[in-house]
């Protein structure tokens, strides 16, 4: 439905240019023409704004935090928000596990995967019984300032 709203707004404005360029309309009609082209044209600008909108909302992202060497995740308002959220209504989710430089490769990316698996066992509880993909990036964090930022956890919920 929202292509055919657009295509047909789309049109008739695209007509009522056709309409007021015509040389045997008075300026009153050419007027009023003008103020329908507005009234569509800010009609369309909101169909495509709310169309964005709805788009962009319907993914939710939760970082959660953990110390140091630890798949224990730090109590924070990211948990609670976790608590809070309607697991019936989620359609997918995507968690991408990091850990922070120290250690070898491979102990960080064994890190990460706890982490994720400490996380998917926390969403399980919660109610979620769909497959959730998991991404264990070990120390991959190149680019983040503080190595904090990468002892964490990236939830992507889509709905």
């Amino acid at each position: 439905m929202f292509g055919m709203e657009i295509l047909v707004l789309s049109h008739t404005i695209e007509n009522a240019h056709v309409l007021k360029a015509n040389e045997n309309f008075s300026t009153l009609n050419k007027k009023v023409i003008e103020q329908k082209i507005e009234n569509w044209t800010s009609t369309l600008q909101k169909i495509v704004q709310n169309k964005i909108i709805e788009a962009s909302s319907n993914k939710y992202k939760i970082s959660i935090f953990f110390d140091f060497n630890s798949e224990v995740p730090k109590s924070s308002n990211a948990l609670e928000q976790l608590h809070n959220v309607n697991f019936k209504k989620v359609t997918s989710i995507v968690i991408d596990g990091y850990a922070s430089a120290p250690g070898t490769n491979q102990y960080n990316l064994i890190l990460s995967d706890k982490r994720i698996e400490r996380l998917v066992k926390i969403i399980r509880q919660l109610g979620y019984d769909k497959e959730i993909k998991t991404v264990p990036h070990g120390e991959d964090c190149l680019g983040w300032e503080k190595e904090e930022q990468c002892q964490r956890i990236d939830m992507q919920l889509f709905f």
